[in-house]
């Protein structure tokens, strides 16, 4: 039946008993069970602006235009995927002293975890975006963002400390050994949030 929110919708919806009552499932060639066929369409449909369901927890459900609370737990392994992306992408132009295009996917990077962490996932944030509508299906279940914000605050501290500094200075007295460093640590640890979530 899909994720945990899932769960609670069908059971808000009264829709689960119904479920359970069933004597049978049904397979498919494959021999996988098949989903069950409303939730099947929906997940068909990705629903950007849907912020997950978590109970029992002492923070709020505020809507998506808000401070979001909540995500889908693999999708933060899909953003961190890309986040390795942008950095291993910046490090390398750096490494070659291509400065500046460097420095543009650092803003990009930079931009996109800014709205994250102030906003949410999805919509504001464009890898949150893209990993909400190309892989909503396997999208997990509800966890909180709060973990993932302060992570990613750290983030945006060290690079936009270099952005506003060290990359205003002349081609020829650009230090970028402190950023690669960090741009290492931060690749590392975003490659442990895409396997592990932590």
């Amino acid at each position: 039946i899909g994720g945990a929110d899932d769960l609670i919708e069908l059971i808000n919806n009264k829709e689960f008993d119904a479920i359970l009552g069933d004597s049978y499932v049904t397979l498919s060639e494959s021999g996988k069970i098949n989903w069950y066929p409303p939730l099947e369409k929906d997940a068909a449909n990705p629903k950007l602006l849907q912020i997950a369901t978590m109970k029992n927890t002492w923070y709020p459900h505020w809507p998506w235009y808000t401070f979001q609370w909540v995500m889908y737990s693999n999708m933060i392994r899909y953003i961190s995927i890309l986040h390795i992306i942008f950095m291993v992408v910046a490090l390398t132009l750096l490494q070659t002293e291509y400065y500046s295009a460097g420095n543009v996917i650092l803003w990009i990077l930079t931009f996109d975890l800014i709205m994250f962490t102030i906003l949410g996932p999805s919509p504001w944030s464009f890898t949150g975006t893209a990993s909400y509508y190309f892989l909503w299906k396997i999208r997990g279940n509800a966890t909180s963002t709060i973990p993932y914000k302060l992570v990613y605050t750290i983030y945006i501290t060290k690079v936009l400390s270099y952005l506003l500094k060290e990359s205003n200075q002349p081609p020829d007295s650009i230090n970028v050994n402190s950023i690669s460093r960090f741009l290492c640590f931060a690749t590392g640890n975003s490659v442990l949030l895409a396997v592990f979530r932590f």
